[in-house]
């Protein structure tokens, strides 16, 4: 064998055994409600209480989505 071409080789061995790991993506969808209430027929606590509830589940299921989906 041709002692030029063993390095080519070699490189060639050790980029094919690397191990590329892509990360899932995923999306997160928070369904604010069902029915026919709107936020004109409640009053602005009720609303920033909502409000505050759906960017909790957010970001907990964003954190939980980045440690891989373990709890």
């Amino acid at each position: 064998m041709n002692k030029k071409l063993i390095p080519i080789l070699i490189c060639f061995a050790l980029i094919s055994c690397k191990k590329t790991i892509k990360k899932p993506t995923a999306a997160v969808i928070v369904h604010g409600g069902a029915g026919n209430t709107t936020t004109e027929m409640m009053n602005e606590t009720q609303v920033e209480n909502i409000r505050a509830a759906i960017q909790l589940s957010l970001e907990k299921s964003q954190a939980h989505i980045a440690n891989g989906g373990l709890v």
